[in-house]
């Protein structure tokens, strides 16, 4: 069904059980489904969170000026972007981290043109320092590279099974939805992407699917059109 998407995936999906940092077999199941894509010969860029390292709405007792903060989330970014991107180098696959932010011990600089060069060439590619930004996440960053890289859709990959009208960790009961409109999300007050990425997409007709990636197989599924998760469009 896709030729090319943007993978979002929080920080959390690489944590063990102690909530924090990187767990290598969390990242062995991650690069699995990564690869099986490949096979699909999608497309696939990437933009991960820091929230396993540092998210600046659960560090406000720091007492640190939000430019900082958020500073400080973009560098955390590089943690997992550069984990995963070297991971599967040492597999022998194609990888680049690109980034927003000049780091360039870790990163090329994000030029939208190079970077669909080299996902039409089969690299997988890890977008790093969010939009290079303060005040804006990781979500509005996933929503702009999805545009500027031409993307057919932006994938959400969470730790539940699609969209709820509640948490579903506090109300089992929480109705879950199959498809949205951007108009719903927004009305309902969902809390799926910021605003400012839901806009994005909505302005630009962006189709976004949330999912559970924590399963195994269900990137794959995504790919395939196989009814999982939410789909807004």
């Amino acid at each position: 069904m896709y030729k090319r998407i943007l993978l979002k995936m929080s920080g959390e999906v690489l944590q063990g059980k102690d909530g924090f940092g990187i767990e290598k077999e969390k990242v062995d199941e991650i690069i699995a489904q990564l690869l099986e894509a490949k096979e699909k010969k999608l497309e696939l860029a990437v933009v991960i969170g820091a929230g396993n390292y540092w998210r600046y709405r659960d560090t406000k007792d720091f007492k640190i000026d939000r430019t900082k903060a958020d500073q400080l989330g973009m560098l955390a970014t590089f943690f997992n972007t550069s984990v995963l991107t070297e991971s599967l180098k040492e597999r022998g696959f194609l990888a680049t981290t690109y980034s927003s932010i000049p780091f360039p011990k870790l990163a090329e600089k994000f030029e939208a043109e190079k970077v669909r060069k080299d996902l039409s060439d089969g690299k997988i590619i890890f977008l790093a320092g969010g939009t290079g930004n303060p005040y804006f996440t990781t979500d509005s960053a996933a929503a702009l590279r999805a545009l500027e890289l031409k993307c057919d859709a932006v994938f959400k990959a969470t730790k539940v099974d699609g969209v709820y009208a509640s948490d579903p960790v506090k109300n089992p009961n929480a109705e879950r939805f199959e498809n949205l409109t951007y108009q719903e999300v927004i009305e309902k007050n969902l809390k799926v992407m910021d605003l400012t990425a839901i806009s994005l997409c909505r302005e630009n007709a962006m189709p976004l699917l949330v999912f559970n990636m924590l399963e195994k197989g269900n990137l794959l599924k995504a790919i395939n059109g196989d009814r999982i998760g939410t789909m807004i469009k």
